[in-house]
């Protein structure tokens, strides 16, 4: 059993060498009585062949799908065999240490039935966009939303999440109906929230 399962819809296998490195840096074991030593596996899903871009390793698997990302992170969860679910993107870079506090914190302190929210940066055109703003972290700051009648601009999304394994399979995980993984995301934060969770 593992801690965590990482899950990554991908089409750029150029990049799995770098993300499970990122991961491994973060996540690897440290001579430290003040952290966790945490287990993890990373589940890739995607359309290319698998290759030998990974070294053959206890801790990854590779599943072959033409689906969209949202369907690809939903059939990740389906093997998934860590207490804890997330989700990354193939262009993402973990910053040092993020993503280990934020596990041991969800870890020591993190109920059962709740949903994190794992912040994160954008770089694009405009600049840098993500923000540490907790506003940012609600449907109101995202125009698209806005079309939805009779939806809050308050309620808080996790369009990066961490959640109890069990707790994602028991609320039905993403719906993948919704193609764009964002939508698939939000979706999930608000059941979350609609069923009374935090």
């Amino acid at each position: 059993m593992y801690d965590i399962t990482l899950c990554l819809p991908s089409i750029f296998i150029s990049e799995w060498q770098r993300i499970y490195k990122d991961i491994e840096n973060n996540l690897g074991p440290i001579d430290s009585k003040n952290h966790l030593d945490i287990k993890w596996e990373l589940i890739i899903v995607g359309p290319t062949d698998k290759d030998n871009t990974l070294a053959p390793k206890s801790n990854w698997r590779f599943i072959q799908d033409y689906g969209n990302p949202t369907r690809c992170v939903q059939i990740g969860s389906t093997v998934a065999r860590g207490k804890l679910f997330t989700w990354l993107s193939d262009d993402c870079y973990i910053i040092e240490n993020s993503l280990r506090f934020l596990i041991e914190d969800f870890i020591s302190h993190g109920n059962q039935e709740n949903e994190y929210v794992v912040r994160y940066l954008e770089y694009g055109t405009n600049g840098q966009c993500g923000s540490n703003a907790d506003r940012y972290w609600t449907t109101g700051a995202h125009g698209a939303l806005d079309k939805l009648k009779g939806l809050s601009r308050y309620k808080i999304i996790a369009p990066v999440g961490i959640l109890h394994t069990n707790f994602f399979k028991r609320i039905g995980g993403f719906d993948c109906k919704f193609m764009h993984i964002n939508m698939g995301c939000i979706d999930l934060s608000l059941r979350i929230q609609n069923l009374g969770y935090e």
